[in-house]
């Protein structure tokens, strides 16, 4: 019998970070969500409120000011319980009523709708975040997030008609649609709102400073997957090493060994470009940089201590193999309370 790696050792040379507050906000975005009808019932908010939203925005961003800190935990949330609704779509009638939602929320991202604000408490809630959004950032930040946010809908509706076709998908159709089902774009763009970090049009897109902010995106995918794997195989098998074990008939050992190899990869690849990016970079870019390998170590330590992914054995898709997977050894020398 196969065991997956126990403990996968990620590489990630960055100092680990935390905002003071990162509790504090917890709390206040569970009331938040309460208060938009987000959390369906008792269930559901005590894993909202176990998945300790607070702590992932407080890792990203440890020196936002504390309305930064609340606006970018109040998105993470917003976007994974949405995340949770459109999941539970697979494969119903409610699959019609997701496509709706996210064509409203679409719609409501351009331009605010005639509808009443409390119609929907996806939609409600959209609202308010995008009026935030609007009095804290300038209006290239604003098009850049809204970009990044219509993305990430056409990633849930491909992940949402995989599932409905009882399709997941193969490797290269993985790797290269991956990047828009998870919101790691969108929540690096939120993040520099937070940081109130504004790089200039023409340093955001030169070809350097992309290549190492969609570096950025897919390494916290990387983690994502390697360290949800357990609670997601089974699951629609959107995630690398899933993909991996069935395109290549592997063990899960096999597979996630090769999904570390490719995130430590990923991370080197990023070092390289970042200090290339940062020869000539602006102190605004400078500053978005290091806001970059803040996100990259801070979603590797949140996912150490999330409830999120708590089940540590998956279904037994792969029967013939032990995939029990235990929590990984976090990593460093401590964290900074900043």
């Amino acid at each position: 019998m196969t065991t997956a790696p126990a403990r996968p050792e990620l590489y990630c040379p960055f100092p680990s970070a935390i905002h003071p507050g990162a509790d504090a906000a917890s709390a206040a975005t569970q009331r938040w969500a309460e208060r938009h009808g987000l959390l369906e019932d008792a269930g559901s908010a005590k894993r909202s409120a176990g998945a300790r939203f607070g702590r992932l925005a407080g890792r990203a961003s440890p020196r936002s000011d504390p309305d930064g800190l609340q606006f970018l935990t109040d998105w993470m949330t917003w976007e994974t319980l949405l995340d949770d609704f459109c999941e539970k779509a697979h494969p119903s009638d409610s699959t019609g009523r997701v496509v709706a939602t996210l064509a409203q929320h679409l719609a409501e991202s351009r331009k605010p709708l005639r509808t009443a604000p409390e119609a929907e408490p996806f939609a409600a809630a959209l609202r308010d975040l995008l009026a935030r959004l609007r009095g804290r950032a300038n209006a290239p930040t604003v098009a850049r997030v809204i970009n990044e946010l219509s993305n990430s809908f056409f990633g849930t509706l491909w992940e949402l008609t995989n599932r409905c076709r009882d399709r997941p998908p193969g490797l290269r159709e993985f790797r290269n649609l991956r990047w828009l089902a998870a919101p790691n774009g969108l929540s690096c763009c939120l993040t520099a709102v937070a940081d109130e970090v504004f790089v200039p049009e023409e340093e955001y897109y030169r070809p350097d400073v992309v290549s190492v902010t969609n570096s950025a995106v897919t390494e916290i995918g990387l983690v994502n997957d390697i360290y949800s794997f357990a609670s997601e195989v089974g699951n629609g098998e959107h995630n690398l090493p899933a993909t991996l074990m069935r395109e290549h008939g592997l063990t899960a050992g096999a597979a996630i060994a090769l999904a570390v190899k490719e995130h430590d990869d990923e991370v080197r690849f990023f070092l390289s470009g970042e200090a290339k990016a940062a020869m000539s970079a602006s102190p605004a870019l400078k500053a978005y940089l290091t806001m970059l390998r803040t996100g990259m170590r801070g979603h590797l330590d949140w996912m150490l201590e999330t409830s999120r992914y708590g089940r540590t054995t998956p279904p037994a898709l792969y029967p013939q193999q032990d995939l029990t997977i235990h929590p990984p050894q976090a990593q460093g020398s401590g964290e900074e309370q900043v």
